[in-house]
């Protein structure tokens, strides 16, 4: 057994709150920026195949772009922890920041333009598409065959 520091109650909560951003998000075009790292993480064998498989098929599908930042690209503005950038229709764009305790959306224009500048560093520092997404096949084939007796 792991030891976790979420309590199960709040666990359930974030898995409630993660589906539902997961059903908004099947109807929008996103682009994803995945550590290699998350790739590799145990969380149980059948769940990360099960979740990578996911991830490739929907790029596969044109409902997102997936781009996987390797492990030799180093150290990174990503290590301060993630974002999300959106675009809504009105074309203003938004940042969302998502913590341990609390969440915060950023609406100024400066802000917003420094999150813009350090996702295209990020995309740029990136495994190419195509690669990114056979490393995301590679890593769910990997978490499958662990699944095996």
């Amino acid at each position: 057994m792991r030891a976790t520091l979420t309590p199960p109650s709040q666990a359930e909560s974030w898995v409630q709150i993660r589906l539902a951003r997961q059903r908004v998000l099947e109807t929008a075009r996103c682009t994803f920026v995945l550590d290699e790292s998350v790739l590799a993480r145990p969380a149980g064998p059948a769940i990360m195949a099960e979740q990578l498989t996911h991830i490739a098929e929907v790029a596969e599908a044109g409902r997102a772009a997936v781009h996987v930042l390797p492990y030799t690209a180093g150290l990174t503005i990503a290590q301060n922890g993630g974002w999300f950038l959106i675009t809504p229709r009105n074309g203003r764009r938004v940042v969302h920041l998502e913590h341990y305790r609390a969440a915060v959306f950023v609406f100024a224009e400066g802000d917003v333009a420094a999150y813009v500048a350090a996702t295209d560093n990020l995309i740029s520092a990136c495994a190419d598409p195509a690669a990114s997404l056979g490393m995301v096949r590679e890593y769910a084939a990997r978490h499958a065959a662990e699944e095996q007796p």
